[in-house]
């Protein structure tokens, strides 16, 4: 089986809420928000490597056994009869290995579960977390302002009294749809331009220019170009989590499969396997177990056919490596369109703040 990419973080970039700027919590803004994710995401990797650190524990047990395993049945392919002592560490190598080999599956369960939940949120995180939100004041100035200011100026510059007046308050009227977009699947800067452009394009009788429509796209671009790069770096990403959640799905698949079969051949009771393994073996009787007892139970063909099973099974391992280069180029790419906003001196952007984010996005960078 190839081995798959998980997530072991989630995307990190600052919470940018869908909120008006007149409601907007100033105590979550963010760098707050992205401090807070950096602190979860320590806490994460600390328990995902713990349960990586047991999982390769049980398998070097379980290979240990394994081999002691063969090296036993190696005996009996050359000698007629086994000694008692030496059925004995059959029987204790055969129940090693069934008990060791439920219990990694129950521990790659417990990564399955946790690499989804990281998945969802991270899946999450790159929709609620995108910094396109008209309203959003974080960068020194929203985008809602920048239409208005570039309507008034460009638009209605060859627009006199009551008509500049009644078109100044369309474009307001338009510009507070945003708190309605966030509701709706769109991306809510073209949606705004668009609005303030059909505005503008069907005012009055033809009381808009065809020039003054161009120029005010064109004192726009900037803008757009910044956003619509950032949209798209995230939609890019978005699409490699998707690849990720379906691995997980197929990897868990998987699992269930290879747990079913090993259920199967063992007869056992899939809703406590310890206690049937221990049935199957008679384990709470064995320091009284005959040694034709202990060679009925090697020899049975549950455990025969099980510990088979479990020899050819193909090797079921979870590898982060392709997921840390892909979050870290992703991470990459955001930093390059905030430097590229940061040295644009046609966007009304701070500049501190932008260096501030980029400085903790670097921090975000998943490290070998």
């Amino acid at each position: 089986m190839k081995n798959l990419h998980f997530l072991l973080a989630f995307v990190l970039l600052y919470n940018f809420c869908g909120l008006c700027a007149q409601v907007q919590d100033t105590n979550r803004t963010a760098l707050s928000s992205m401090q807070e994710t950096q602190q979860h995401l320590e806490q994460t990797n600390k328990q995902l490597e713990v349960l990586k650190g047991s999982y390769e524990q049980l398998k070097l047990q379980s290979e240990k056994l394994l081999r002691a395993n063969d090296s036993i049945r190696h005996l009996m392919s050359e000698s007629q009869e086994l000694s008692l002592q030496e059925q004995k560490q059959l029987y204790e190598t055969n129940y090693g290995i069934l008990t060791r080999s439920f219990q990694d599956i129950s521990l790659l369960k417990q990564q399955v579960r946790g690499y989804s939940r990281l998945l969802d949120v991270t899946y999450a995180g790159t929709l609620i977390s995108q910094l396109n939100n008209p309203t959003n004041v974080e960068l020194g100035t929203s985008f809602s302002k920048v239409l208005l200011d570039n309507s008034e100026a460009i638009l209605s510059r060859n627009l006199k009294g009551n008509v500049k007046s009644k078109f100044s308050e369309t474009i307001k009227r338009v510009v507070s749809i945003p708190l309605v977009g966030t509701i709706v699947e769109s991306n809510p800067i073209s949606a705004l331009v668009k609005g303030v452009y059909d505005q503008a394009l069907s005012f009055g009788d033809n009381a808009i220019k065809d020039q003054d429509l161009r120029d005010f796209l064109s004192s726009i671009k900037p803008y757009t170009d910044f956003y619509y790069t950032l949209d798209q770096t995230t939609a890019g990403f978005k699409q490699e989590l998707l690849g990720y959640r379906r691995e997980l799905a197929t990897f868990d698949r998987t699992l269930l499969r290879h747990e079913e079969r090993l259920l199967s051949a063992m007869q056992a009771n899939a809703a406590n396997t310890q206690v049937s393994i221990e049935a199957l073996f008679r384990y709470a009787d064995r320091q009284r177990l005959t040694l034709a007892e202990i060679k009925r139970i090697n020899d049975s063909l549950p455990v025969s056919k099980t510990i088979r099973l479990i020899n050819t099974s193909p090797e079921m391992t979870l590898d982060q490596s392709a997921f840390e280069e892909s979050f870290n180029n992703y991470i990459d790419q955001v930093i390059a369109v905030l430097e590229r906003a940061s040295k644009n001196d046609k966007l009304q952007f701070d500049a501190s703040t932008i260096d501030k984010l980029i400085r903790n996005l670097r921090n975000t960078r998943i490290r070998p």
